[in-house]
């Protein structure tokens, strides 16, 4: 049996029939709208993190854990602590929703398989003419 491939994502994803707009969302991906020529924009997403209220009621219910690394940097004699973000465990992500990431996900890897779930937010609206455009955008880091 070859390596277990550990990695993972979020997505944001537009689906429209006819005059419907569906977005579905599973992480930290963003969905706006443009409408009125710009005057309104619309948040059509919400990030997925172990801060929200609802993700952390149901992190902690599900035996998960929400955590945050801190740093202790010194310079000239004088120490500052640096958070980091919040994570969850098992899996030790900064979003609570995503599909892959196996070692967060299945028990024989040490993961909880109701902890980070890929289970995505869906919104749907009616398209009309005072929409202008959709936008659809991660963050990507190197």
């Amino acid at each position: 049996m070859g390596e277990v491939d550990k990695s993972g994502s979020c997505a944001i994803v537009a689906l429209v029939i006819d005059d419907m707009c569906y977005i579905a969302n599973t992480g930290d991906s963003r969905a706006l709208l443009s409408a009125d020529g710009g005057k309104h924009v619309i948040t059509l997403s919400n990030d997925h993190k172990p801060t929200d209220d609802i993700e952390v009621e149901r992190i902690l219910r599900n035996e998960g854990r929400i955590y945050q690394n801190t740093s202790v940097i010194s310079s000239m004699g004088q120490s500052q602590v640096v958070l980091g973000p919040h994570r969850v465990f098992p899996g030790r992500l900064s979003v609570c929703r995503t599909f892959g990431d196996i070692e967060a996900k299945r028990e024989k890897f040490g993961g909880n398989p109701n902890v980070v779930i890929a289970v995505p937010d869906i919104k749907e609206f009616i398209i009309d003419e005072k929409m202008d455009f959709l936008l659809l955008g991660c963050k990507y880091f190197f």
